[in-house]
């Protein structure tokens, strides 16, 4: 890693036996005199607030998380002022930390992809119990022992002994990728629950009828533009999360991803972009699933009309022959069946 992305640039000589280092913000130029003790100290520091919070370096920012991994590193290389840039991130991180519903939502949702991808077999159960008593406790908007809970999972599914904020497991489990090249869901912002669901979002809870009613009304926009999960931004793997969720009676979480699929689908436009994912589609399952000669005929003519359509940037019609020929490849004949 370049000293240049770090926040501090150490701009002395930093022996074992410094007492001092000089650290130059890039950003202002100004230089600080840190003592070596004082940075050692904030590392302890850090990781105890960490664990009287009950937080995982895993809440936090990417960026946090990223100098929290070459944290070693910077020790062993006594780049005193790389590791002092690192503490003062975790504290600004911390400063405005609120274990709050949208906190604990999101911790959820990211505990329940990793144990869906992975972690150790023998615990699955342990961890799936603990994600459902995790999610009442969000219902019924218990956020600190939510938040415990979900400690507990992560504590199960990496086999750690005793949660412990500071420790990262040695590989983070991968969703599954899907033919849109990625995995893991697609975050979802606040923004998008409050446009797709002004009620709910407001309401900030749900109840198994609320999410019956999203999910309903999702599903007739669906079905009107035809659109599926491939169509919408992150949309397979918000797929995948809902039944998750469904799963566990987690009907927040649920909500929230049937209020960001509502507004990605009032957003997604059909164009060239849209439906050469779906030619893509297409030409994968087709290659999986040869047809008898009849079919094939069918296929074939679908094909042609579709990229005629494209060629003469009609990508409303080559959208509706796409979707037919995705139907002949085994997909439900309305798209809100995805929902069930």
């Amino acid at each position: 890693m370049s000293l240049s992305i770090v926040a501090w640039i150490c701009a002395a000589q930093l022996g074992a036996a410094a007492a001092t280092v000089e650290c130059t913000d890039p950003a202002t130029g100004d230089k600080k005199t840190i003592a070596v003790a004082k940075v050692q100290a904030g590392v302890k520091g850090a990781r105890q607030r960490l664990q009287k919070l009950r937080v995982h370096v895993l809440d936090l920012p990417q960026a946090v998380q990223e100098r929290h991994r070459n944290l070693a590193q910077f020790t062993s290389e006594k780049n005193w002022c790389a590791v002092y840039a690192h503490v003062v991130a975790i504290e600004d991180a911390l400063r405005g930390l609120r274990v709050d519903r949208v906190f604990v939502s999101d911790k959820f949702s990211r505990v329940e992809r990793w144990a869906r991808a992975g972690g150790a077999p023998e615990r699955r159960a342990e961890v799936e119990r603990l994600l459902a008593v995790a999610a009442a406790q969000l219902e019924d908007q218990r956020f600190e022992k939510a938040n415990d809970l979900l400690n507990r999972a992560m504590t199960a599914l990496f086999s750690f002994a005793a949660f412990d904020g500071w420790r990262l497991p040695q590989e983070l489990p991968v969703a599954e990728a899907t033919d849109e090249g990625g995995g893991g869901g697609s975050g979802i912002t606040r923004a998008e629950v409050q446009a797709g669901c002004p009620g709910l979002a407001k309401q900030g809870t749900a109840s198994r009828a609320d999410l019956d009613g999203a999910r309903e009304r999702l599903g007739r926009q669906l079905d009107k533009r035809r659109l599926r999960p491939l169509d919408l931004a992150g949309g397979e793997a918000l797929f995948a999360d809902l039944g998750s969720y469904v799963k566990l009676n987690a009907w927040w979480p649920a909500v929230r991803v049937v209020c960001a699929l509502t507004e990605r689908a009032a957003k997604a436009e059909i164009d060239l972009g849209l439906v050469s994912k779906r030619f893509q589609r297409v030409k994968n399952l087709h290659e999986r699933r040869p047809f008898d000669e009849a079919g094939e005929a069918r296929f074939r003519a679908l094909v042609r009309d579709a990229s005629q359509s494209i060629i003469d940037k009609r990508f409303e019609e080559a959208h509706l022959h796409l979707d037919e020929l995705l139907v002949l490849l085994g997909e439900p004949a309305q798209p809100s069946a995805a929902l069930d």
